[in-house]
């Protein structure tokens, strides 16, 4: 069953040599004569392997953590509560005037800004690896809410999974051309479908996706991706 290989919240699977590479760059801008310092932070879905950058400032964190708290409130699901209160727990950098600090508080705060965001991708992730069937309303919104506040590319908001079926198994990926082996679909999110029907290897399809919101074969508008697995796993 497809539920008995979802990762446990605190065991989500992360490319760690992913996380090392991505950047956290800061700068200071100038708005109507208020400073504030701007980070742009590398992420990496761990599902379709895209990769964008999001802008943001620490504000943005504390005003997130806000909502979270707000949502946690109301939030009827247990294992979506779970899943908001890793994040409302975990630390970010104390508030400072920002001509209180130089470069080097900068960097420490934006490590601590960027461990923040990708655990935000870990708990994202970990939603979108929930079956269509048993999400709740909860589900959804907080899956509206992690989208928003990681930026995250229109074409990569809708990730859902469904059974294989034998031919889309014994198929061909139309990119690479190699034919699928069982194996993969046992692997969450490695062989995807997009809208139209066509698939793909996960890596295959993943840097057109992120750079185009239609498929590579005929060109239809996709607003979500589709993973498959083996029925029999």
């Amino acid at each position: 069953m497809l539920a008995d290989r979802l990762p446990l919240p605190g065991a989500i699977p992360r490319d760690e040599t992913a996380y090392d590479r991505a950047t956290c760059e800061t700068a200071i801008e100038i708005r109507r004569s208020f400073a504030f310092t701007q980070y742009s932070i590398q992420v990496t879905c761990p599902i379709t392997q895209c990769s964008w950058t999001v802008e943001t400032r620490c504000s943005a964190f504390f005003a997130f953590r806000t909502t979270l708290d707000e949502f946690i409130e109301r939030c009827v699901d247990g294992s979506v509560q779970l899943i908001a209160q890793t994040l409302l727990r975990a630390p970010l950098p104390t508030k400072l005037v920002l001509d209180k600090y130089g470069a080097s508080t900068m960097r420490k705060r934006g490590k601590i800004l960027k461990k923040y965001t990708w655990l935000a991708l870990d708990c994202r992730s970990l939603c979108y690896l929930y079956p269509t069937a048993s999400r709740t309303t909860d589900h959804a919104e907080l899956m509206e809410l992690l989208d928003s506040f990681l930026q995250v590319p229109v074409s990569l908001r809708d990730i859902r999974f469904h059974e294989a079926t034998e031919a889309q198994m014994q198929d061909t990926c139309a990119i690479c051309t190699y034919e699928y082996v069982r194996e993969e679909f046992n692997a969450l999110g490695k062989v995807v479908q997009l809208p139209c029907g066509h698939c793909f290897h996960r890596d295959c399809v993943g840097e057109w996706l992120f750079a185009h919101n239609t498929c590579p074969m005929c060109r239809d508008e996709t607003d979500r991706i589709m993973g498959l697995y083996a029925p029999s796993c």
